[in-house]
């Protein structure tokens, strides 16, 4: 029984791991990890959604953390980022898809020549993909990936 409870722990891990190349991101968390925090506020969080990784069924809400709050020039940036990005996520779970890569697109360009970027392509690309062929009605806003 706790090798499967370490195991999907583990494997989960390794999912988001690999995830952090596909999302452009560097330190990729699980809700259930950030949810646990215990001062939530203390860090910046940018939202990237709910994945469901190549080998795993169930769907896992992620986001990346980004730093620690304070007042610094970074950390206003940081903040507006977050805000675009919160928006674009909850276009894309609202199903208007059509915004939300409008959206993604705008964060492209705002962080180009940053590895931020290939999140943003990814989830634009999706979001459009989305518009094109709709997914079902019980869909719940998550992304499946093919690749690890």
């Amino acid at each position: 029984r706790s090798y499967t409870v370490i195991g999907d722990a583990v494997n989960t891990a390794s999912r988001l791991e690999g995830m952090t190349k596909q999302l452009g991101a560097s330190i990729l968390v699980s809700s259930e990890i950030y949810q646990r925090f215990p001062d939530p506020e203390r860090f910046w969080l940018r939202p990237l959604g709910r994945y469901c990784p190549k080998g795993r069924g169930a769907a896992v809400e992620v986001a990346e953390l980004v730093g620690e709050v304070d007042r610094s020039t970074v950390s206003r940036r940081l903040r507006e980022e977050i805000e675009e990005a919160s928006t674009a996520l909850a276009l894309f779970e609202e199903r208007r898809f059509e915004e939300a890569r409008d959206a993604y697109r705008a964060l492209e360009l705002r962080s180009a020549g940053t590895r931020r970027v290939v999140g943003y392509t990814l989830l634009a690309t999706e979001a459009e993909r989305a518009h094109r062929l709709p997914p079902p009605p019980e869909w719940a806003g998550e992304i499946v990936l093919t690749a690890k």
